[in-house]
């Protein structure tokens, strides 16, 4: 799919985003059930990465609920991944669940302290990127 296309062949529809999630949920249940990867750290975080582009890619086209699940998923993968966490909870914040999101960060912020400067920086893009 070209994110720039102008015709409705290549355009994100809701059909692309639902197989867009089959695939990271089929993706995510294949790479968890591989003892191989599921013991590299390295694979997962990159999975874990890859999915929530995916994510960014849903939410950016007002798929919130395609976007949700991905993020949901990247979190499976690799579970102290704070892009995740936070593009989950910008989500959930969006949609007006701030308590859910609230105790999203919090629950992260303590089952994972030594990402607590990567949520700081992540969150302080994700400010700057919203106020332009």
């Amino acid at each position: 799919m070209e994110l720039g296309a102008r015709n409705d062949q290549n355009s994100f529809t809701a059909e692309r985003a639902g197989q867009s999630v089959d695939w990271w949920r089929n993706t995510t249940q294949q790479v968890l059930s591989d003892p191989e990867a599921a013991a590299s750290e390295d694979a997962l975080r990159s999975y874990s990465h890859d999915a929530v582009a995916a994510a960014n890619l849903l939410a950016a086209h007002n798929f919130s609920a395609e976007a949700e699940e991905a993020y949901r998923l990247s979190a499976q993968l690799w579970s102290a991944n704070p892009e995740s966490v936070n593009g989950l909870a910008g989500l959930l914040a969006a949609s007006g669940r701030m308590n859910e999101a609230q105790q999203l960060l919090d629950d992260f912020a303590q089952t994972h302290p030594d990402e607590r400067k990567a949520m700081v920086q992540i969150s302080a893009l994700w400010k700057l990127s919203v106020s332009k």
